[in-house]
Order: C-alpha cells, then sequence, then structure tokens
C-alpha cells in the first residue's frame, strides 16, 4: 500500500484542511476514526483527493524510504496502490522516484487487493486486511482502524519488519 502506509495521506489532507479552513479547535487525525465520508467537518479531506497537486506533493512518511530498501534486501516487494485512473501517472511517477528498489513492474493500481496472490499483504486499510488472500494479511495500526481485532496488526516498519522475519523462519523450516 502506498498512502498512509508509505506516504502521507489523511494527515496530509489534515493540514491542508487546517490551513485553508482555519478549523478552531483544528482538525485532528483522531476526527477520521474509519474510511470514507462521516458526515462530519472531517469530510472537507477528500476535495484534496481531487486534486492533482495533491499526489505530486504528498510526503513519504518518515523511515519510509529505509523501511522498502530494508524490506527489499529480505524479500521482493510490490506496491498495490488505489487511486482514481487519472492521477495513476502521478502515483508511479511519485513511487518510483521515492522507492527505487521497487521495479516499475512491481506496481499495481487498482482497489482490489483482495485479488492479488501474495504471500503477505502490509495495509492500513481494514477492508484490505480483512478481504485479502495472501497467506498473512497484516495491519497497519493507524487511528481509523484501531477497533479492528482478529487479525496480524503492527504499530511500527521495525514490527512488520520483525514478522517479516518469523515468517521467512518458518517457511524455511519446512
Amino acid at each position: 500500500d502506498i498512502d498512509d502506509l508509505l506516504m502521507e495521506c489523511i494527515p496530509y489532507a489534515i493540514r491542508l484542511a487546517n490551513e485553508k479552513y482555519k478549523f478552531d479547535p483544528p482538525l485532528t487525525i483522531y476526527e477520521v476514526d474509519r474510511w470514507g465520508k462521516l458526515g462530519t467537518r472531517a469530510d472537507v479531506i477528500f476535495e484534496f483527493f481531487e486534486d492533482p497537486e495533491f499526489f505530486r506533493t504528498q510526503p513519504v512518511i518518515a523511515g519510509a524510504r529505509e523501511f522498502v530498501k530494508k524490506l527489499s534486501e529480505m524479500t521482493e516487494v510490490f506496491v498495490s496502490t488505489s487511486i482514481t485512473p487519472r492521477f495513476m501517472g502521478i502515483r508511479a511517477q511519485r513511487i518510483l522516484e521515492e522507492f527505487p528498489e521497487i521495479p516499475q513492474d512491481h506496481i499495481y493500481m487498482g482497489a482490489r487487493k483482495d485479488k492479488l496472490n501474495v504471500d503477505i499483504l502490509f495495509d492500513d486499510g481494514m477492508h484490505n486486511v480483512v478481504n485479502s488472500n495472501a497467506a498473512y494479511p497484516i495491519l497497519m495500526r493507524r487511528p481509523w482502524n484501531q477497533a479492528a481485532t482478529g487479525m496480524l496488526a503492527v504499530n511500527t516498519y521495525d514490527e512488520f519488519l520483525k514478522l517479516v522475519e518469523v515468517i521467512a523462519d518458518s517457511y524455511s523450516l519446512k
């Protein structure tokens, strides 16, 4: 996944919304407790997802580049990202620039992550993890998925890398 796993999405949209609308009190990440429009003031973030400049300027999450580099030394890395078709070119270019370890032919675009045939899926979207066909679907904890239970979940890149090591060791034992 890219949004809110490797590149800021919701936090970035919240920062932009606070700058534009001068919310008092400021909009916070904790007002987005699940994905989708909530019928609250937080819904303004969705306007930014229609702006190509948003995708051109999405910040890379601190530690994401190092994480991808370490992960690519451990295993083959593919990226699947759900994005509106008109912004796919921008997204692909950003992935190639920011994460050169990910080969161009390892980038998949589309919302149907349940169709991916992978060993490990790493995503912050609870719906993607729950519906995954991966042997090991793993959730990255974020404020909007704190209620998720009954699945593998991590809070940091280091926890995920450790879990990959454990999974890899279990494969080598077989």
